[in-house]
């Protein structure tokens, strides 16, 4: 597979994946997000409550224990973005972020903890100002598909540089690639095709060296 830049191939591949390709699905209002976020801080509050008191018991094997704990960081995960969402979300604020902690926050996710990192952010920071809930949405939307491709052992690369202007994210991994994975698995896509036209950017997707897909997202730091 030649590399591609998507433009309406965001669009298409989310359609084959089973999603609509309305753009528009994505417009919430300010009251709207700030009513979801409401309704779920008390749920996710409660599944961590459990997970920490269950994770005490003595009688918990160690097996169990991890899993409690994974449990309790990927709530705690979910509820970092809920306050993000409420504290950016409603006012459409970009906030000064490091593209470099973004990734990092993406690969440290619970749940892959069989997948083989590479993981290169450079020695500069990369900032941008930038909306923090939906390039952390659209990052971690593309780890996710790298890991669900690479599968248990298999690796994923990350890569963060940022070259004058232009910033990018580069996601490799080491599985079949986009087109031999599961319908379904490409979900998300169509959030870092927003992110980029967001931000002036373009997202390519094209051949690995790793064996599988590589997805690179550009954005422009001086939108």
């Amino acid at each position: 597979m030649s590399a591609v830049e998507w433009t309406a191939g965001v669009a298409q591949f989310a359609g084959e994946a089973g999603g609509s390709n309305d753009a528009g699905e994505f417009d919430v209002s300010g009251e709207q997000l700030r009513t979801v976020c409401h309704d779920l801080r008390q749920p996710l509050a409660a599944i961590a409550l459990l997970a920490e008191s269950a994770v005490a018991e003595t009688e918990v094997s160690a097996t169990t224990q991890a899993r409690l704990n994974q449990i309790a960081a990927a709530t705690e995960w979910m509820s970092s973005i809920v306050r993000e969402a409420e504290a950016s979300g409603s006012a459409a604020i970009d906030l000064e972020i490091d593209l470099r902690d973004t990734a990092r926050d993406s690969a440290a996710v619970p749940g892959w903890n069989e997948i083989r990192w590479r993981i290169d952010l450079g020695e500069q920071p990369v900032r941008m100002k930038a909306n923090p809930v939906l390039l952390r949405r659209a990052v971690a939307n593309m780890v996710d598909n790298a890991c669900r491709a690479a599968g248990p052992g298999g690796t994923v690369r990350i890569k963060v540089r940022k070259v004058a202007r232009w910033a990018t994210i580069d996601v490799e991994d080491s599985g079949p690639g986009f087109g031999h994975i599961p319908t379904g698995r490409g979900l998300g896509m169509r959030v870092v095709g927003r992110a980029a036209a967001e931000y002036g950017g373009a997202v390519t997707v094209g051949e690995s060296r790793l064996g599988g897909a590589r997805v690179e997202l550009r954005l422009c730091t001086e939108v």
